[in-house]
């Protein structure tokens, strides 16, 4: 049974966006605000008004068509305009952008007297920002990828690279209830955007070798992606050692061998 709003005992699953968020708040009094504000642009998702659109496409804001769990499919409807992967609040605190439909009540995203703000009430809320585009991102790999499909800048100081877009589950339907990889896979190759299913090593090292050209700028670097449990997940374990190894033989170059620390997780 669901808990009952306190102040005017409306059922939860009845409550507006900023009823609920209030509502969350005040339980929560520990947690910050812009920590539940971040979950719920998460999972409601966003919509921008015309103004906010208009200045994304700035070219010197990052973007990306890594977009997940676009099930809606509303991406498929909007490739006149690119989206950032990323967003972040003034604190600091980033969240993924995840548009979404009317019967999520997503929060909108406006552009009010030069600034990006998530709307309250109609209202100026957060303010936002948008990661500085990469430099890499115009570059492609020898064998012609986007390097921008290889690695993606992830936060303010990292890159995640995704170098599997497939995972051995989705052929039996085994897949995680809340994955999208195949399914978004699937829908950006539809859209013609330059992705691949899988980075080869090379790929995976010439990227690294952009990205680390910008010192400074990038203190981390993840690597996930689609699993293969064939041969007893061998194969699985051999691919993603290898994209590590290309990271570091980058990494090596770049800094030495003594200059730089990692670590498996």
């Amino acid at each position: 049974m669901y808990e009952r709003f306190t102040s005017g005992g409306k059922p939860y699953p009845e409550m507006t966006r900023e009823e609920e968020f209030e509502y969350i708040a005040r339980k929560y009094p520990q947690v910050p605000r812009t920590f539940i504000l971040k979950t719920d642009l998460e999972r409601r998702g966003v919509t921008y008004t015309e103004k906010a659109i208009k200045e994304i496409q700035n070219p010197r804001y990052e973007h990306s068509c890594h977009l997940l769990f676009q099930w809606h499919q509303i991406d498929k409807t909007q490739e006149k305009y690119e989206l950032p992967l990323n967003m972040f609040f003034n604190e600091g605190t980033i969240w993924g952008v995840r548009l979404g439909p009317p019967e999520s009540d997503p929060w909108v995203v406006d552009f009010i007297d030069d600034k990006l703000w998530v709307l309250f009430d109609d209202e100026p809320y957060e303010e936002i920002n948008i990661l500085s585009r990469p430099a890499y991102y115009d570059k492609k790999t020898s064998r012609g990828v986007p390097m921008q499909q290889v690695a993606s800048a992830r936060g303010t100081d990292a890159t995640i690279y995704i170098p599997y877009h497939h995972c051995h589950y989705w052929n039996k339907g085994d897949q995680c209830r809340y994955c999208d990889i195949d399914y978004n896979t699937r829908l950006q190759m539809k859209l013609g955007r330059w992705f691949y299913t899988r980075s080869t090593f090379e790929d995976i090292y010439e990227t690294a070798l952009e990205f680390l050209k910008e010192q400074g700028r990038y203190r981390f670097t993840c690597i996930s992606g689609g699993s293969d449990p064939r041969d007893g997940f061998q194969r699985e374990f051999e691919f993603y050692f290898g994209c590590a190894k290309a990271i570091q033989r980058a990494f090596k170059e770049v800094y030495g061998t003594k200059n730089y620390r990692y670590t498996w997780s």
